[in-house]
């Protein structure tokens, strides 16, 4: 993911035969005259179709350098940047001991704008073009104060933290067309993160966080640039049990005791009261048996009759027959 970068000290006969979208950034030393405009090598940026960038100096309080060209008739493609009074590596044979020393110039400023550039294409992950990331580069310079004379700086003075933090509430992008576009070229089809999240059933449980949990997701600021965020912070757990918990359940089923291999199904007629309690009073009642095998022990339900008639009222708590009256178990 390199950023294409030229220097106007290399030959470029033969820039023009490189496809618009495969064009280099140029970034241009401004010049070190003290003049109102920049030097002559400093106009390629009046071709429209050229990512090109000139580059004032500026003290450390921000102030053009007494010794920098100014941006004059390039103010379209001009900025300013840190140019004067930089301590800079050095290496000089005679005097091994000082490996620093100060230095200024618009030659020093321009590699800092260029770094500036490298610094956002890696960011937005090559998803802007050299010509967006210029364009981001001067839209996002800061332009009030001192540095709102156009003449001197330009479109500013760079700002490399504005230049790669979001613009506005970022929005994620719509589906639906946009009815209208901003000057920047920002759609409002959009939706804002701030009133976005994602939600499933209670059968889902937290399933939907665990699976856009490593995953990331782009909105874009008002500018059209990029910025990704964590997919599963946009997410609302359900209330429902975890996965891992209906995971755990469905390879542990409960263990249901087994059945009898035959059963037994008796019917009497009046039969007669053999036990004790109040299964004696069901006396010439109609009894049903359920004998199970190896064990399994006997259940009877016994129809108790009054008089040679069905009583549903002998037992309040006995088994509720819808048409045939009340049963007592045992």
């Amino acid at each position: 993911m390199a950023l294409q970068l030229l220097s106007l000290k290399m030959k470029s006969l033969h820039y023009s035969r490189v496809p618009k979208s495969e064009r280099p950034i140029i970034v241009q030393a401004a010049g070190d005259q003290g003049q109102a405009h920049p030097n002559i090598n400093s106009f390629w940026g009046v071709n429209p179709d050229v990512p090109f960038v000139t580059v004032v100096s500026v003290d450390r309080q921000g102030r053009i350098s007494s010794f920098s060209n100014r941006c004059g008739i390039a103010a379209d493609f001009c900025i300013a940047a840190p140019g004067e009074d930089l301590t800079l590596p050095s290496y000089n044979p005679s005097s091994r001991l000082e490996l620093y020393e100060t230095f200024d110039g618009t030659s020093f400023a321009a590699p800092i704008v260029s770094g500036g550039l490298a610094v956002m294409k890696q960011l937005f992950c090559d998803s802007l073009s050299n010509r967006e990331l210029v364009d981001r580069l001067f839209a996002t310079a800061k332009d009030d104060g001192i540095h709102a004379t156009s003449a001197t700086y330009g479109h500013g003075l760079m700002d490399l933290g504005a230049a790669t933090n979001p613009w506005g509430v970022p929005e994620f992008m719509s589906t639906l067309p946009s009815t209208s576009r901003d000057p920047l070229g920002a759609s409002d089809a959009g939706t804002p993160i701030t009133s976005t999240f994602m939600t499933l059933g209670a059968p889902l449980g937290d399933g939907l966080s665990n699976a856009l949990a490593s995953q990331e997701i782009a909105a874009f600021d008002v500018l059209g640039a990029p910025f990704w965020f964590q997919a599963g912070g946009f997410t609302v757990p359900s209330a429902g049990a975890s996965v891992a918990a209906r995971l755990q359940r469905f390879l542990t089923p409960i263990q249901w005791r087994s059945l009898p291999d035959a059963w037994q199904f008796n019917l009497q007629e009046n039969a007669p009261a053999t036990e004790t309690g109040h299964l004696a009073l069901t006396d010439g009642a109609s009894r049903f048996t359920v004998d199970g095998a190896a064990g399994g022990g006997r259940h009877s339900l016994s129809r108790a009759r009054r008089n040679g008639r069905a009583d549903p009222c002998l037992d309040p708590h006995g088994f509720q027959c819808p048409h045939h009256g009340s049963w007592l178990s045992q």
